[in-house]
């Protein structure tokens, strides 16, 4: 009668113990105490990946995004060791569903690039230098993907968010911007839109609810640099104001929920203001603008900062004259310097861009 075992399809080692004629009692009870052994050990655990850090080339400039404790996806920024913005919750909303609340990060892919192109301003050539970074991350109550995508520069930051899928959705934002106690900052509400007056604040005074028009500009604390927070590539998305949250924070509010200015009201009305208070929807893959963070010693750097034409597309050359501006960016695109404007009128320019940035 031929053997039970003479066919198994168990594993090797446990199929040569069934031939007990082969082996012997040595080779057996080694066999047989392996084999258990293997069945009882822990399978390789996988890397779990909590934290992403992208740093700009000199290392001055930390970009860090992780998961804390409640798997809530937040950031923070770094300058020189210090604190620029502090631990601060992400928040991208679509179809009023948190997608930065119970998540898990599935892979990063790291990237550099450093390029120069001519660009109109307070210089001829910026420098699009830095190391960026796309993170992919899992919404794992929804099973929904999207990306981070992150970029550190010498002179400061931006990161913003994919989110795949199709049809139509309606996205939203309330991210923070957690900035360090001691600081000073400059800000101007909506009232009067683009020409409103620029406050001086102790953060530490800026109450609940009080809203501000990108740019935000920051003294930080203890001679460590300015900062100041915008957007850029801004299309096919509603603009994003910022309104305190009495804690040293500001948060990101959309368009749709931003109050309505006094030039808008005259010109526009009422009825209006009330039919764009209603978010809009986008058509397939959501991309929003790039969130920035310029990072300086002084307000120079500011200024020099070429960080929103970098992360912008570059404009048309049907509509542009001169050189290949970007658009998205709050640089002049299709405006035309002659040489004399060039020559005469560069320094005033200067000293007006300063003052404009921090509202002095």
């Amino acid at each position: 009668m031929q053997s039970r075992f003479a066919k198994s399809k168990a594993p090797s080692a446990l199929r040569s113990a069934g031939a007990l004629h082969s082996y012997s009692r040595r080779d057996f009870l080694t066999t047989a105490a392996g084999s258990a052994l293997a069945l009882h050990l822990p399978m390789p655990k996988k890397t779990v990946v909590t934290e992403v850090i992208t740093a700009s080339p000199n290392g001055n400039v930390l970009l860090r995004i992780f998961i804390d404790a409640n798997s809530a996806l937040k950031y923070q920024v770094n300058f020189k060791r210090r604190a620029v913005i502090e631990p601060s919750a992400f928040a991208m909303i679509v179809d009023d569903v948190n997608l930065t609340r119970g998540v898990a990060l599935a892979k990063s892919v790291p990237y550099r690039f450093n390029e120069r192109y001519p660009v109109r301003g307070v210089h001829s050539e910026a420098i699009n230098h830095g190391n960026g970074t796309s993170c992919e991350v899992t919404h794992v109550p929804s099973r929904a993907r999207y990306a981070v995508q992150t970029r550190a520069f010498n002179d400061g930051v931006a990161f913003r968010f994919l989110v795949f899928g199709e049809g139509q959705r309606i996205p939203d934002e309330a991210t923070t911007f957690k900035i360090p106690a001691g600081s000073t900052v400059w800000f101007h509400d909506f009232e009067g839109h683009y020409e409103g007056v620029h406050q001086k604040r102790e953060i530490s005074v800026v109450k609940e609810g009080e809203w501000a028009a990108p740019p935000l500009t920051i003294k930080l604390p203890k001679e460590n640099g300015y900062a100041s927070i915008t957007e850029a590539a801004l299309m096919n998305y509603a603009g994003m104001g910022l309104r305190a949250d009495g804690q040293g924070g500001f948060k990101t509010v959309l368009g749709h929920a931003l109050p309505v200015s006094h030039p808008f009201d005259l010109r526009y009305g009422k009825e209006e203001a009330k039919r764009l208070s209603k978010p809009a929807a986008i058509d397939g893959m959501i991309t929003t603008p790039w969130r920035v963070i310029i990072i300086g010693a002084d307000l120079n750097a500011l200024v020099n900062c070429d960080i929103i034409s970098n992360v912008s597309p570059r404009a048309s050359k049907t509509i542009s004259s001169g050189p290949p501006n970007r658009v998205g960016s709050s640089r002049p695109c299709g405006v035309a310097i002659s040489g004399w404007r060039r020559k005469h009128l560069r320094r005033n320019e200067r000293v007006f861009a300063t003052r404009r940035a921090v509202g002095v």
